[in-house]
Parts: C-alpha cells; structure tokens; sequence
C-alpha cells in the first residue's frame, strides 16, 4: 500500500513527501556535525554545485551546521554524482552490492545513508536534484538527533509531468518573488512545471491597451524560466484562445472578432489576426515546447457571427476549425499546443478532428471515485493526455480540503492507471478574492499523488488507501512543512465547519449577503442555533491556529492567512446572528431598531475594518496591486450597508431583501 510515512518500531517514522518508490531500511545512523563535506566533482558543472549549495543551505536551517562544498573529501561526507561518470560513486554502489535499474530514467536516483557516507547518485542533474530533496527532507525531520537513519531508496517519478496551474487572471497576479518562493517550494516536492493561466494580463506591444499595468511581461516570463529551470521546473505557456475572452471582448475596439460577449468568432478573420500578433509576442517569450492554449467552457458558440459555418460543417467542424487555425500559428513558434478537454468530451465528432500532437487535458473537480468516464474518451482515441484535478480553493474563505483530498487522489490515479503523461493541479481565483498562501496543503498532496500515484484499487479498498495515506501524508506534511505536529489536523476543522447546517458557511459569498436578505431558512430559532455553533467553532479554530502561529517554526507567515480565513467565517456567523435579531425587530408592531441589534451592528463594522486592513497586509504579501481595490470594494459596500443600519431610527419593510 501506497504511503507517505514507513514505520519502525525501532526508529519511529521516516517522513518524505512525495514518499519513494522503494524504500530500504539499514543499521545505525549518519551522525551530521562540523565534519561532514558535501562532494560535488567539478566535471559535473555548476548543476551539482547547485544541488550542494542547497543541502549546506538545509543543514544551517535545520542544525546550524556549516558544511564545506568540494570537489574531494574524506570519509565522512555526502557524496553527489552521476552514474557511469563519477568513478568513485559506481564503486561506492557496487561495494553496496546496488545495482542501478533501468527505470531510473532522467529522474530518478539513488540515495544511500550508511553509517560513515551519503551517496547520492542518478543518471543526470535533475536525478541528483530530486535525491537532495529527499535528503534534506530527512535531514528536516530528522533534526533534533542530528543524525538521520541508515537506509537505501531507490526512486523515480511515475509521471512524467508533474505540475500545477496558477489562475492570474481572475483578479491576484502574483509578484515576481513570490512566484520566485512558489517554485522554489514545490520543486522541493519533486514537481516538474507549471503554468499561469492568461486572458488577458500578458502585456503586449501591438496590443498595450488590454493588460492592466501591473500585467506580467514578457521580460519577466523569460526571467521567471530561467530561474525555474535551475529548479529542474519547466514553465508552460499560456493564453485562453476562444472562450473566456470577455475581458478582451468588452473593450469596443476588439468587439468584432466576438462570436458574442466571451468567446472569439472563428468567422471573424479579426480573431486569427489578433491571435497571430499574440502569439508573436507570447510565444517567444516561453522557453517551453509545451503551450496551452485552453479554449474551454465556448458556449454559444455557432450562435452570432458563425451561425452559416455551424450550418455548413457542423458545431464539431466549427469546434475543429478553429482549434486548427490555432495549431497552425503556435507551429510556426515551434510549440505544441494543449487544451482543455471539456468540450471534446461533450462533442465526440471533434476528437478525430483534432491535430494528432495536440496534449488534452482532462479536467474535473468533484470527489468522484471513479474519474475513468472523464478519461476514457481521450485515452480510447490515441491522444496524449494530462489529468487536472484541483485544490477546491475558488470561492472559498478557506480550501475544501476533504473534497480536494478525494478529487486530487481519484483523478491522478485513474489517470495514471489509463496512460497519462502528467498531471497539472489547479488553483483557480473564480471571484478574485483567493490568496495562494492557502493551497499548500492540496499542492504538496498533488506532488505526492503525482510521483506516486494510488493503487489502481475501487470500492471501500480504494478509499481505505486513500485515508491511510492522507494520515500519513499528513503527518509528513507537519513535520517537513510546518516541522511541528497536528497542523494539518487543525486546518481541516474548517471542513467540520463547512458540515454544519449554515449556507455556504465557508464561501466567500455568503460574508457578502444583504443583511436584510430574510428568508425563513436565515431567521429561524434553528438558524440561530446553528449559526452560534458556527461562531464558537470558528473563534475556537481562530485562537487554536493563532498558537500554532507563535510555535511552528518553519512557514509559519502561512498559518497568518489560516487565522484571517477563520476571522472571516466568524464574522458571517456573527452577521447571520444579527440578521436574526433585525428580523424580530422588524416583527415588532413598532420596528424601531432595538439597542442590542444597534450594538451587534457597530461591532460588525469594527470587525469589518479589521478584515479589511488585514488583507491588504496578507495580498501585499504575495500579489500586484491591481483588483486589490475591486475587492476592498466589497468591504466598503459591506461597511455602508452596516453604517446605513446603525445610524437610522427606523427600518420600514421595503428595505427588506426577500431571497
């Protein structure tokens, strides 16, 4: 069985994320002291060093050890090479008895600790980088010893692709360090590549009025590749190229090449200049072969402009024709074009249509435990695929982390299963408010899923594996993470609040709701009842996360977004209590505003200010200024409503929002 955490009832837990492929454990430890040299031979170049330089890095965090990098050493030393290169590593294996297999391809590598050496040995760069991960996530977890169990892993990725999406276009568009810290982060988690989802914020010269200023340029996505790919991360291009083009499309200039008010017209011949003059620009720019260019969710499409085209060859034709032109352009940039699979999976007439070297990707979000229905058309019809499952963070004060556990787990197993060549884990920002801060925990599960994926197993043997390894994927998440137990115990208690009987009791939307929307299900007794228990079981989650925030000593700055989360809920519980207290005022023959609704109105407003100023700190942290003020816009609106409310003498009905 698949797990993250390998017991010994002699050395406790051994905590590795993504857990290796195998996993042999040996006699005694490798004491870390001033000693210890890490060896990198010159003849591997400045890769290795890199690698080397980032275990010193790791010693002096975790142990306050200063480690010399040479080229030759003694004894006690971490050695790092490459097979059939470095003479002295294959001897080191051989005298081990190790004989490297086959399937250690471009990744994987082989880590042996024994009492006196670290050996750490694969057949290129990337295999020595993937190996010091794991070290220095033995090394972390392994800390207050100063020494690390003796052990041999023999390791290499299932997938070949493993990465993650980041949505900026929906409103945060992350500063250039903290998409610097974002890679850094994941690569320690073996993940290969991402992609930042673009609509419209690429900056562009023929096209200056489209992106806002704070957009991301060209200059800066080549800067972004080149730093990645000292991290073995590999940065995918991308620009939505037929639907979700409305914040194009409502700018009256480019109104023509519009099929309606969100998606391109493949009858427009505005639409295939405009995109050639994008590629130009956006193409260049990614180092990558790889480029997606989306072209999901077209609906209405065959309906304006492309009505006689549809009535000639077909939506499916239509669907094909476009994508084409779009393959024909990307080609002459020498890229290799992915989509989303939504629409050919609706439209089995488009699949063979399709240029035959296109990537789909299979996309789904629920907690299904079977995605082979999601899969199969594409798997059945030749194309290379990719599975994307997601984190559940869109629209949500805090990431539905149950639901994200299932669907990251199910999808990138079935797709594994069926022949996927990777996985790309996404994180929308549907409503604009999202932070990425909060989508470590549904990350790092992707990149332990995507390494190792389940066991092709179905039915309640299916989902014991997958508890059993989330427990202990969770434990390794605390202690490589956070390097303290029980954090992740706490983050999922927002979960049990998402259970309780309140609407959308953990979605930014429900803070957001008129406080005069009455309605039987949000006045009742049991409303009351059900929304106090909200209150006490998010303040509790507050102050239980505030601790954790002043004892963790690793990412702690993450837990700061957690604590806001939970302040946001308590809020919408206290809010919907007021409501209830607003709604028996107005049952009043005389509905003149009672002294307790007054007073439980004044401390929303202060409670909303506080909000308010906390996240602008928590988005300056990681994101551009642009769309902060489209979203503490909503506080203002939530503010004058509330300020509206205590200051009048009377509520008359007509005020009431009835839903």
């Amino acid at each position: 069985m698949a797990s993250t955490t390998l017991r010994s009832k002699t050395e406790g837990e051994l905590s590795l994320i993504p857990m290796p492929q195998e996993v042999v454990r040996g006699k005694g430890r490798f004491v870390l002291s001033e000693e210890v040299s890490i060896i990198a031979a010159d003849k591997n170049g400045p890769e290795d060093r890199f690698c080397a330089a980032q275990l010193q890095e790791e010693l002096y965090d975790s142990l306050q050890l200063r480690p010399r990098i040479a080229s030759t050493g003694g004894k006690r030393a971490i050695r790092l090479g490459r097979l059939g290169r470095d003479k002295g590593v294959d001897a080191a294996l051989a005298k081990a008895g190790i004989v490297p297999p086959a399937k250690l391809g471009e990744e994987g590598y082989i880590l042996r600790v024994a009492p006196e050496e670290i050996l750490i040995a694969a057949n290129t760069g990337a295999g020595v980088f993937y190996g010091v991960q794991t070290l220095r996530q033995l090394v972390r977890s392994n800390r207050k010893g100063n020494s690390i169990p003796c052990l041999t892993i023999t390791d290499w990725p299932a997938l070949p692709y493993r990465g993650w999406m980041d949505d900026i276009s929906r409103g945060p568009i992350p500063t250039m360090d903290f998409l610097k810290r974002v890679v850094r982060k994941l690569a320690e988690y073996k993940l290969n590549y991402f992609t930042l989802y673009t609509e419209h914020v690429f900056k562009l010269k023929a096209h200056p009025d489209i992106a806002p200023a704070d957009g991301i340029t060209a200059e800066e996505i080549a800067e972004l590749s080149a730093f990645a790919k000292q991290y073995h991360v590999e940065l995918v291009g991308n620009f939505q190229s037929f639907g979700h083009m409305e914040k194009i499309l409502g700018i009256p200039f480019y109104a023509a090449m519009g099929e309606n008010g969100h998606i391109l017209s493949p009858a427009a011949e505005e639409t295939y200049r405009f995109l050639e003059s994008v590629y130009a620009e956006v193409a260049p720019a990614y180092e990558s072969e790889l480029f997606n260019i989306n072209c999901d969710e077209t609906f209405g499409l065959g309906e304006g402009k492309s009505k006689k085209m549809v009535e000639e060859m077909g939506l499916d034709g239509l669907y094909a024709y476009h994508i084409n032109r779009v393959d024909r352009l990307l080609k002459r940039h020498g890229k290799r074009i992915m989509m989303w699979g939504d629409v050919a999976a609706h439209h089995p007439g488009i699949i063979a249509r399709l240029p035959k070297d296109m990537i789909i990707l299979s996309w789904g979000y629920h907690a299904a435990e079977s995605f082979d229905d999601a899969i199969l058309p594409f798997k059945e019809s030749g194309f290379e695929f990719m599975v994307a499952p997601g984190v559940s963070c869109w629209g949500e004060m805090w990431p539905n982390m149950t639901n994200a556990a299932v669907n990251i787990s199910n999808y990138i197993r079935d797709g594994a299963k069926l022949g996927a060549m990777g996985v790309m884990n996404t994180t929308w920002d549907d409503d604009g408010e999202n932070l990425f801060n909060h989508n470590w925990h549904g990350l790092l599960w992707g990149a332990e899923c995507s390494w190792k994926p389940a066991a092709a197993l179905a039915g309640e043997e299916a989902a014991r594996d997958r508890e059993a390894r989330l427990e202990a994927f969770n434990r390794a998440f605390d202690r490589l993470f956070y390097g303290q137990p029980g954090v992740s115990g706490v983050l999922l208690r927002f979960d049990a609040l998402r259970q309780l009987p309140v609407r959308e009791a953990v979605r930014n939307g429900s803070m957001w709701r008129d406080i005069l929307g009455f309605c039987a299900e949000n006045t009742s007794a049991e409303a009351a009842r059900n929304n106090q228990a909200l209150l006490e079981g998010a303040e509790s989650l507050q102050w239980e996360l505030a601790g954790l925030r002043t004892s963790v000593p690793k990412n702690g700055g993450t837990l700061d977004y957690a604590i806001f989360a939970a302040k946001r809920v308590a809020y919408t519980a206290r809010k919907n209590l007021a409501r209830i207290a607003l709604y028996k005022v107005f049952q009043s023959p005389l509905p003149k505003l009672a002294a307790q609704p007054r007073k439980e109105i004044a401390e929303l407003l202060r409670a909303l200010h506080t909000l308010k100023k906390e996240y602008v700190t928590l988005w300056n942290r990681e994101t551009r200024p642009w769309w902060l003020d489209r979203n503490l816009a909503k506080y203002d609106r939530e503010g004058e409503r509330l300020l509206e409310l205590e200051n009048q003498d009377f509520m008359f009905a007509d005020e009431i929002v009835v839903e």
